[in-house]
């Protein structure tokens, strides 16, 4: 009866909520595609987020009601299917399940452990680790799919199951550890995006020395987020796993002439990306032709179950997720809430304007992919600097915090990847979500501005 009357409750919550929305809209004269947008999208935000449905249906509904309704055509919802990130996420899931297949993982895992000191907290800090070094010496957003498919074989070692100690783990690594560290380290394929978008209107002056002089403080950040993470998930039955561990380790020998072949590939996939701006080459050919090379004779490491296990629904997800995306910007919402923000901004204020920067970015989060706000929205914010006489960076740097800043997984694809392993429950992710949105938002207005104003910017 318990269970009953809770999905009763999610369901009148999944409904009534986004009407009660409507109204609201409809008493202010919203017009009926804007009214019918976003109530459309608030009920299938809800739906993912209670999880009564399944996913894959949501998804079908939700693009599927865009189109039925009017709102945007079938060419602009369902374009999704027609990006590269779908097709790199088949060929990532496809990796992950031929890896499966070998001890690889498990001597990369295990060695990760070790290396953390066989604690919960040691691993979540090893993994800040890690993204350091993969974001200095191998910047790129695709990378952060090894990264997530790396936290999900430590769960998956851990028999973590799909639990809080798993979501703390999955979290660390590609929120905390992978795009938190972008923070004070430049992203050439990320940050940069808002950068070339403004580059009609002003030019910025950026490299790796400039952007970390700038965004050093923000290296606490990341420390402070990892502790909370063990705070909220270490399992307190957990305790130091280290000598079990290098047991196992031990156990699994030497590595097998097919794990060497399976490396092979891997580091020719490897050179392949990092080298893209030399052959210039879609980063999509290497994440499609490299598991496929795995089922060929020869190498043998292909089973034909792994095709068959291959997670579909997250593709829908994503496909779902992009949609929403692509169909507000065939709306033009993403313009008019920067141009309705631009008009109602505090620039007395140095803290309350850069706070409003990042909220505005956190806002366009919900409508419009982050690539798709960073890179159409650079231009708006040279624009606000200009009106407002201050420095260009500052107002990148707020702007850029507030677009990582993701509440579900659906506002990106990386985070929808992350979510799709289904190790990890909703709810989970969104409590921590809400609590860095916030710390960030204080560490932002606080640490932030001050320093920006020590630099002259502000």
């Amino acid at each position: 009866m318990k269970l009953e009357k809770s999905s009763r409750i999610k369901w009148a919550c999944t409904f009534f909520i986004p009407l009660l929305l409507a109204g609201i809209l409809n008493y202010n004269h919203v017009d009926r595609t804007m009214t019918l947008f976003f109530t459309i999208t608030l009920i299938g935000i809800l739906m993912f987020l209670f999880e009564q449905v399944h996913m894959v249906v949501t998804s079908i509904l939700l693009m599927s009601a865009y189109v039925i309704f009017g709102i945007a055509p079938m060419s602009v919802v369902f374009s999704g299917w027609m990006q590269e990130s779908i097709w790199i996420t088949f060929g990532c899931l496809v990796l992950v399940l031929v890896l499966g297949n070998t001890t690889l993982v498990e001597r990369i895992t295990f060695h990760l452990i070790l290396l953390s000191g066989g604690t919960y907290k040691g691993i979540l800090f090893a993994l800040i680790g890690l993204g350091i070094i993969i974001n200095l010496l191998v910047p790129g957003v695709m990378v952060g799919v090894m990264i997530a498919a790396l936290a999900y074989s430590l769960c998956q070692t851990l028999e973590l199951g799909r639990s809080k100690a798993s979501a703390g783990i999955m979290i660390g690594a590609l929120c905390v550890g992978f795009y938190d560290v972008e923070l004070f380290i430049l992203s050439p394929g990320n940050y940069t995006l808002i950068t070339n978008s403004a580059k009609s209107i002003i030019d910025l002056n950026m490299n790796y020395w400039i952007y970390f002089r700038d965004n050093w403080i923000f290296i606490p950040f990341v420390f402070i987020e990892a502790i909370i993470l063990n705070k909220m998930f270490a399992p307190k039955e957990m305790g130091n796993f280290k000598e079990k561990f290098q047991i196992k380790l031990k156990a699994l020998g030497e590595i097998s002439f097919q794990e060497k072949k399976l490396i092979s590939v891997l580091i020719i996939l490897f050179l392949y990306l990092i080298l893209q701006p030399l052959h210039n080459l879609s980063m999509w050919y290497g994440f499609i032709i490299a598991p496929a090379i795995l089922f060929f004779p020869g190498f043998d490491l292909g089973k034909k179950e792994n095709i068959e296990k291959v997670n579909y629904s997250i593709l829908i997800f994503m496909v779902a997720c992009l949609g929403i995306g692509y169909t507000a910007v065939y709306l033009g919402l993403g313009d008019s809430l920067a141009d309705w923000a631009v008009q109602n901004l505090n620039t007395e204020n140095p803290s309350s304007f850069i706070g409003s920067i990042y909220l505005l970015a956190v806002s366009v989060n919900f409508l419009m992919t982050p690539f798709a706000a960073m890179s159409s929205l650079g231009g708006t914010l040279a624009k606000i600097a200009s009106s407002v006489g201050v420095s260009f960076y500052p107002i990148t740097y707020a702007f850029f915090s507030g677009c990582q800043t993701i509440i579900f997984p659906y506002e990106s694809a990386l985070y929808a990847i992350l979510y799709g392993f289904g190790n990890m429950r909703l709810k989970d992710f969104v409590k921590f979500m809400l609590i860095r949105a916030c710390l960030m938002f204080v560490y932002l207005i606080v640490i932030g501005t001050s320093y920006w104003k020590l630099l002259g910017y502000l």
